[in-house]
């Protein structure tokens, strides 16, 4: 259950129909800093569903923003064409354009920028391995977002904090971070937030062995993903009981 990114991103079944309704606005738009915009949000979703159209749009829209002149553009757009490489698995890519984006950043201060496009580099290396690395970066990000006051970025922090500790089987930290993220969601109100929260203590208490603790956070995902209608993650969360209730040697409620 731990999240795929450092961003929040649309998931699949939500993704398409956002996709289309871009695609039919998309020509008529005038090419101004406001078709950068969609351009941008059109490949943010696609890193999801498909990432190498996602390539496609970002390049547009990298293109558009250096005619432009646009350097906050051009830094989207080369963290947008991180994302997609990053989703291909094509990592050293997806490091060469979150660099450029990191530097434009950097340049313009653009603060937000700096803090997503870190996480991002943070991501890589979680992927690669790198999980000091993984680390270090999300360490710096949680300070970028907490001097932003941002604290939905303060919740993905802590949580993502906790998936690295969790790699590094540093059990006593993960729980910690996934119980600040849990707190900083419920304080938002973020169901989408709170479930992800508890479906990785979920996870975390299920490798533990706490499997009676392990059952009551997934019955409490099911819950909010009920609430929520997201029936990707309602199956994968049953699936989860199912297998915690296997573990018990209750096959019959497992099954």
């Amino acid at each position: 259950m731990a999240t795929v990114s450092f961003a929040q991103k649309p998931a699949p079944l939500e993704g398409q129909p956002l996709v289309d309704s871009l695609l039919k606005v998309l020509p008529a738009q005038k090419e101004d800093t406001n078709k950068v915009k969609m351009l941008t949000d059109l490949a943010f979703i696609l890193c999801r569903i498909n990432p190498d159209q996602g390539v496609k749009y970002a390049q547009q829209e990298l293109d558009l923003a250096i005619k432009l002149g646009w350097k906050k553009g051009i830094a989207a757009a080369n963290s947008e064409l991180g994302v997609n490489y990053q989703s291909k698995a094509d990592y050293a890519t997806a490091l060469q354009y979150f660099q450029k984006a990191l530097e434009i950043d950097k340049e313009i201060g653009n603060k937000k920028g700096i803090a997503a496009v870190t996480g991002n580099i943070g991501n890589v290396a979680k992927y690669l391995g790198d999980y000091p690395g993984a680390l270090t970066c999300l360490l710096q990000v949680l300070k970028m977002h907490e001097d932003l006051g941002d604290k939905g970025g303060i919740a993905t922090d802590n949580e993502n904090i906790g998936n690295i500790y969790e790699e590094q089987a540093d059990y006593q930290d993960a729980q910690a971070y996934y119980l600040k993220a849990l707190k900083m969601d419920e304080d938002l109100g973020d169901k989408n937030g709170i479930a992800g929260d508890l479906g990785n203590l979920g996870s975390f208490y299920d490798a533990q062995g706490d499997l009676p603790e392990a059952l009551v956070c997934y019955f409490k995902v099911l819950k909010l993903e009920d609430e929520i209608g997201d029936r990707v993650v309602i199956a994968s969360v049953i699936g989860n009981i199912g297998s915690v209730y296997a573990k018990e040697k209750d096959n019959i409620t497992a099954l």
